[in-house]
């Protein structure tokens, strides 16, 4: 996604929470279902609609991510939230 890549995933687990609406999902157990989406793929209207929402959905989880280590570092060195003597 990062790279602006179209991804096909599982929808199942946490994949869909990060991922958004920003790839094809498939059921992981049905090997059918994984076929048709990489065909769907072979669409240059879906590829180019996926490859566009990829970096922007990439964008939008890398920055909660930045936000919530910072968040984590910050409880870790000043669990009273008092400021750090540095």
């Amino acid at each position: 996604m990062r790279y602006g890549v179209p991804v096909a995933a599982s929808g199942t687990t946490a994949i869909p929470e990060v991922c958004g609406d920003a790839v094809l999902y498939f059921d992981p157990y049905s090997v059918s279902e994984i076929k048709n989406r990489l065909v769907q793929l072979l669409d240059s209207k879906i590829y180019d609609e996926y490859a566009a929402r990829a970096p922007k959905r990439y964008a939008q989880v890398h920055a909660r991510q930045v936000k919530d280590l910072e968040h984590a570092v910050d409880f870790i060195l000043n669990p009273d939230g008092k400021a750090s003597p540095l």
